[in-house]
Formats: structure tokens, C-alpha cells, sequence
């Protein structure tokens, strides 16, 4: 629904207008990371063929390492269910296997 501008099946299931209010960053998270309206926004660093490259995301995340991430210029939805709760490096794991096989492995 989200790479599709808030259409599923043909339906429109969330305004696009809104999609779009919602990925715009409104508070700063990090030097990679900002916040939107209810949502995160980021560009991930990785490598790929030796060239080092940032890829845009959209993305949720939950106690012990749940995430999901939107990159809408790949095309492509990963989700990321784990069972790390309350462990204060919980965001490692998820971020980890993106950066390091799931990112490297497409490009």
C-alpha cells in the first residue's frame, strides 16, 4: 500500500496526499534518521559491490527489534520480526541483516 501510493487492489486504501504529509521529516532522530507523522524516515548506509551507497527507507519499529522498512526507489518491503525485548541493543540485529545480506544480495 505504501509503494503504491496508498492504493491496494485498486482501492484506494489511504490518501496519497497524507502518504505524503506523513513521510515529510518533522523532527530529527539522528544524522540519518528523522520522524514524520507516525512514521520513520531514513537513508541506510551499505555496501554493495565494494561501493558504498545510502538507500532511502520509510519504516516502523517495535520493542525487540521489530521493524519494517519501505525503500520505495528498490521497490521493496523488508520486515524484520524478532524476539529481543526490552534488550537496550534490540535495534542492532534488524539493522544489521538489512545492511549486511539483505541490501548487498539485491543490488
Amino acid at each position: 500500500m505504501v509503494l503504491d501510493n496508498g492504493m491496494a487492489d485498486g482501492h484506494e486504501v489511504v490518501p496519497a496526499a497524507w502518504l505524503a504529509e506523513c513521510f515529510v521529516p518533522r523532527v530529527s532522530v539522528s544524522e540519518l534518521q528523522r520522524y514524520g507523522y507516525q512514521w520513520y524516515l531514513g537513508d541506510m548506509e551499505f555496501r554493495a559491490g565494494g561501493t558504498v551507497r545510502l538507500e532511502h527507507w520509510v519504516g516502523c519499529a517495535g520493542n525487540g527489534g521489530q521493524r519494517l522498512y519501505v525503500m520505495p526507489e528498490l521497490d521493496l518491503v523488508i520486515v524484520v520480526t524478532a524476539g529481543n525485548y526490552s534488550e537496550p541493543e534490540q535495534w542492532q540485529p534488524p539493522i544489521r541483516i538489512v545492511r549486511e545480506v539483505v541490501l548487498p544480495s539485491l543490488l
